[in-house]
């Protein structure tokens, strides 16, 4: 809504109803918020949160924790991890995953639908024809799996969970992008700083998220090489509100 007008430098106002605290700096109203005061938090994973990121002397990351109460950290298998690279995006540091063999996951995820994904993060160039930021971790079935990817061919972003949804051809591989992702059968839809490119009503199956793996397909195909900030799931449909408070955070944080 309208912000007051003639507020002091550094002033807290705080909302009668719902006793939000919202923050002037003398140019930008800041929303006081965390994701995980939203239910139904299934993982949270914050790159640019020391404590929770694990790295060995050469900067490669052993292990990335999860912020909400679930306890689903992230390590890989192999000895092979993605890089930690400080001060890229809005002078915070983001991982990188290399595209030829590293990966983090977590066999005890479990995000039935309708669930609603946020993450913020940049795609390679042309590793291979398909990248994917997220899947499940083993061969299984289709309604096993809630993929997202880009496929550099036609050059879009993709939703999967039984059935395949493509946005337009519009892929960034130059920017960060901040995108909510809603998985709910065929009320599905995609959306890159707040604005559909998959539009809702898009049908991409019924699949389940039934173990997490970044930077990979769950065979171990189409590795993905994307530079990634943060990542977090709900196993619910949000509000409108709460939407637009989560992507305000993660806009604000990460200067998109």
């Amino acid at each position: 809504d309208t912000k007051p007008t003639n507020v002091e430098t550094n002033s807290i106002l705080v909302e009668k109803d719902t006793g939000k605290r919202y923050w002037f700096d003398g140019s930008v109203w800041t929303i006081d918020f965390l994701p995980n005061e939203i239910s139904n938090m299934e993982f949270w994973y914050d790159v640019s949160d020391a404590t929770t990121v694990t790295k060995d002397a050469s900067s490669y990351v052993t292990q990335l924790s999860d912020k909400s109460t679930n306890g689903r950290d992230l390590t890989s298998a192999s000895t092979a991890y993605p890089l930690w690279v400080d001060s890229v995006q809005n002078n915070l540091p983001v991982i990188k995953f290399d595209g030829i063999n590293d990966y983090l996951s977590n066999a005890n995820v479990d995000v039935n639908q309708p669930s609603t994904f946020f993450f913020v993060y940049k795609a390679s160039v042309d590793v291979v024809d398909s990248e994917t930021l997220f899947d499940t971790v083993t061969a299984s079935p289709s309604t096993d799996r809630i993929v997202h990817q880009t496929d550099f061919d036609v050059g879009t972003y993709d939703i999967f969970a039984g059935a395949i949804a493509v946005s337009g051809n519009i892929l960034d591989t130059t920017n960060f992008n901040q995108f909510s992702m809603v998985v709910n059968g065929a009320s599905s839809t995609l959306s890159r700083q707040g604005v559909e490119i998959i539009s809702a009503g898009t049908n991409v199956g019924s699949g389940t998220l039934n173990g997490i793996t970044i930077g990979s397909a769950f065979s171990g195909g189409q590795r993905g090489a994307p530079w990634l900030a943060e990542f977090i799931a709900y196993n619910k449909l949000l509000t409108a509100e709460e939407t637009a408070l989560v992507e305000l955070y993660l806009n604000e944080k990460w200067g998109l």
